[in-house]
């Protein structure tokens, strides 16, 4: 029996860990092919790749152009096309409420770089490889990051 995505490459950033591992583990079960991706190559559960035949893993920091596109070519390179973008990886900083000088420029600077510069790298990247392919929806998904608080 097919599986939802058999035949489709999907890069997931941010995937070594808690909901982007999840999301990169699930997407394997259903027969995408998978390149995982983080700043560090530490994994929070088993290593995707040494379980999955399609599973692939490169090292990259989003917030880098050229990191952003060394991921784009590594799944092209690897399996020819990138069908599935979901970009995941993000930074998030805990400030308590009473401590708003904390949030200095340096903090919001990362931030938006990791949630939101990141994301649109991949975006640049990925798009116009989806829309070589003749994809006219592109299947791009972002993931949003929120600090909690405590009461």
């Amino acid at each position: 029996m097919p599986h939802q995505f058999d035949g489709l490459t999907a890069i997931v950033t941010g995937s070594t860990t808690g909901i982007g591992y999840a999301i990169a583990r699930a997407l394997l079960d259903r027969g995408a092919r998978v390149l995982c991706n983080s700043r560090s190559s530490d994994w929070e559960g088993p290593d995707l790749t040494t379980q999955y035949d399609d599973a692939a893993y490169l090292r990259a920091d989003v917030t880098v152009p050229g990191e952003a596109a060394d991921l784009a070519r590594a799944a092209v390179e690897r399996w020819g096309r990138v069908d599935i973008l979901v970009n995941n990886a993000g930074v998030t900083r805990q400030i308590a409420h009473d401590d708003l000088a904390s949030a200095t420029d340096e903090v919001w600077t990362a931030m938006l770089q990791g949630n939101v510069l990141g994301a649109w790298h991949m975006v640049q990247e990925c798009a116009p490889l989806m829309q070589q392919q003749g994809w006219r929806q592109h299947h791009q998904h972002h993931l949003d990051r929120r600090g909690g608080t405590q009461g």
